[in-house]
């Protein structure tokens, strides 16, 4: 996998810096590897990336090229050697922190997703000289590097509107979420969903849940106050649209994930779930779930299995 080191450096540019402005929208170079000269290793270029139309930067005084830039209208991020890894992603601050996280991997220009994912994720070919990626306005991580080499390029890169162009609104509450491709049985009987990790924690479509335990003990119902504009969820009763809903495995794609913020009730009652929202369905935490409902819930990492009783 080509990007085991962006995730390294994610969260570093909440660290104090250096700004450095710039008075007029201009092309900079930037070099992750200023420890080492050129010849050394992999590194066969002063400089690994470039942004153009920046018009002020803030960098760290560290080895590694860290930092944020700021950029006006149609920003462009260059490839300037071949690279082991080069990407840029969609990022999303933090609600009430001050760091940035990653939301969604995007695809440089000329390519399909298809194309991308299978010459350089699957074939684990290097990034060639002079890929490049078109941005708008927004918010961005833009990163290269030489692989194992000391060193790299992880960097922020805020894009403001431009001329004719449109700001869009900074984004606080969204986050990856990853596709989790474990296998799922209830009461020894194997069962697939559509889940994600998000932050570490499996997170399963409520529906889905409540259409698996609809004939058991544990069931539940789900339903909407329209008056108070929260979820009910309501304990031992039979999930109302359990012969008509079905579950769906889903299409084995990462998605963006946005936290869900209106209330959820138990039985009447406010209850502390975390939730969040994928496709404009509610995902939430299976151990929560299963600890309000009485599930019992094992996992097997040997062999990637999670296994649910519910008697």
């Amino acid at each position: 996998m080509k990007f085991w080191w962006k995730s390294l450096l994610a969260g570093v540019l909440a660290v104090s810096t250096l700004a450095t402005p710039v008075f007029a929208a201009e092309t900079v170079k930037i070099n992750g590897y200023q420890h080492y000269e050129v010849g050394y290793g992999a590194i066969t270029a002063e400089y690994q990336i470039s942004l153009s139309n920046v018009v002020k930067e803030e960098g760290t005084d560290t080895g590694y090229a860290v930092g944020t830039y700021y950029c006006q209208g149609s920003t462009e991020v260059v490839a300037l050697d071949q690279l082991d890894a080069f990407g840029v992603s969609k990022a999303a601050k933090v609600p009430d922190g001050d760091y940035y996280l990653e939301t969604e991997f995007l695809v440089p220009d000329g390519y399909t997703t298809e194309e991308w994912e299978t010459l350089y994720y699957e074939e684990d070919r290097p990034v060639p000289k002079g890929t490049k990626y078109t941005l708008g306005p927004g918010v961005y991580y833009a990163y290269g590097n030489y692989g194992p080499l000391d060193g790299g390029i992880n960097v922020l890169v805020m894009v403001e509107a431009g001329e004719g162009q449109v700001q869009s609104q900074p984004t606080t509450n969204q986050i990856q979420a990853i596709y989790n491709s474990a296998t799922v049985s209830l009461n020894g009987q194997p069962m697939e969903f559509e889940a994600y990790n998000i932050n570490g924690n499996n997170y399963f479509k409520l529906r889905d849940v409540a259409i698996a335990l609809a004939n058991t003990p544990q069931c539940f119902d789900v339903a909407w106050d329209q008056e108070k504009q929260v979820i009910n969820l309501v304990s031992g009763q039979t999930y109302s649209r359990a012969q008509t809903d079905t579950i769906a495995k889903g299409d084995g794609q990462n998605k963006t994930a946005t936290a869900y913020e209106s209330g959820i009730l138990l039985n009447g009652n406010p209850a502390a779930l975390e939730a969040y929202t994928i496709n404009n369905n509610n995902f939430f935490k299976l151990r929560d779930l299963c600890d309000l409902f009485g599930v019992e819930v094992q996992w097997d990492a040997a062999k990637n299995q999670i296994t649910l009783i519910a008697k």
